[in-house]
């Protein structure tokens, strides 16, 4: 009977009264979900002209000193979904703790978004925005995958890395940046 009715229903374009939002939520919880789609790595490579750089912070709450490292050593190209794109390994080491996590470039977007805030940063990190200006005229028009290109783009995007942890007054922006910490 239930199975007629839902036939009659599709087919009459009727719509359901919608569930009050606790029945809703009843409702969703005995649903099965899809599974999330499957990432795949289609490629990966290695930046050939990768290079760490180290600075030290001190600590405003305890006055202990701190080595902040960073690097972007390789790239890859990744499909999830119907989406490929390519993503960054930034590796940092923050005193004995080193670690790496994967960054789309929509990721230092963000970033540079955040450290263009006000004047203020604007005046502190100069030349990190200058170095952001030399890989956005280096970026190509429309995505591009070639793995040449990618190293490349590692090496520009690293070397802004390299720029905001020097002008930055404190590891908090690349702890944030990285979600690691």
């Amino acid at each position: 009977m239930e199975r007629l009715w839902a036939e009659n229903i599709r087919q009459s374009k009727a719509v359901p009264p919608m569930p009050k939002p606790e029945e809703a939520a009843a409702i969703s919880k005995c649903l099965p979900r899809a599974p999330p789609p499957r990432r795949q790595v289609l490629s990966k490579g290695i930046s050939s002209y990768a290079t760490s750089v180290t600075k030290s912070f001190e600590c405003p709450a305890c006055h202990q000193t701190s080595s902040l490292m960073l690097h972007i050593p390789k790239f890859q190209i990744v499909k999830l979904g119907t989406e490929v794109f390519a993503q960054y390994l930034v590796v940092v080491g923050i005193g004995n703790a080193t670690v790496g996590v994967w960054r789309r470039f929509t990721d230092f977007q963000k970033l540079v978004c955040r450290i263009s805030k006000d004047n203020n940063s604007m005046q502190q990190f100069r030349m990190s925005h200058f170095s952001w200006t030399v890989l956005i005229r280096r970026k190509r028009l429309f995505r591009c995958l070639d793995k040449e290109y990618l190293a490349l783009k590692c090496f520009l995007l690293e070397r802004f890395l390299h720029d905001v942890v020097f002008e930055s007054r404190t590891p908090s922006l690349i702890r944030d940046f990285l979600g690691v910490w």
